[in-house]
């Protein structure tokens, strides 16, 4: 598959682990049974995915993707509660924009940290995603 279909799976995917916090949220499921099966199934169905991709192996690890994955899972969980938090006094309608947003600070990072180059189209539309989310939330 290409990235771009990559991408739309990953955004199908993202977005609906959301829609699913706030179905529980309005179901009154405990967010912490949901947010941990979330994470375990998660966790096992990528486990089983890159062994049997060959790109995982019970051989011995190299600790620089633990250390980055345990740094990437501590701000996960953060932005997990806090979106759960959010959607139990919030519209999805106004959080769901703001949320989605988190794609800016890749974006930033690259350009700051790996000096990647963004084309003036796509700082329009970088703008724009900004420019949406304050028209969506502002009354």
């Amino acid at each position: 598959m290409n990235w771009f279909t990559l991408a739309i799976l990953a955004f199908l995917g993202f977005g609906l682990t959301n829609f699913m916090f706030k179905v529980g949220e309005r179901l009154g499921v405990s967010i912490a049974v949901l947010t941990v099966t979330i994470y375990a199934v998660g966790t096992i169905l990528s486990a089983l995915w890159f062994f049997s991709q060959k790109q995982l192996t019970l051989g011995a690890v190299d600790p620089k993707p633990v250390v980055i994955g345990v740094i990437a899972a501590f701000f996960s969980i953060l932005g997990t509660i806090a979106v759960q938090q959010a959607f139990r006094g919030g519209a999805a309608s106004l959080i769901s924009p703001i949320v989605a947003l988190n794609g800016i600070i890749v974006v930033v990072g690259s350009l700051l940290i790996f000096n990647e180059v963004i084309t003036p189209k796509q700082l329009i539309g970088v703008v724009l995603a900004l420019l949406a989310v304050v028209l969506i939330t502002h009354k």
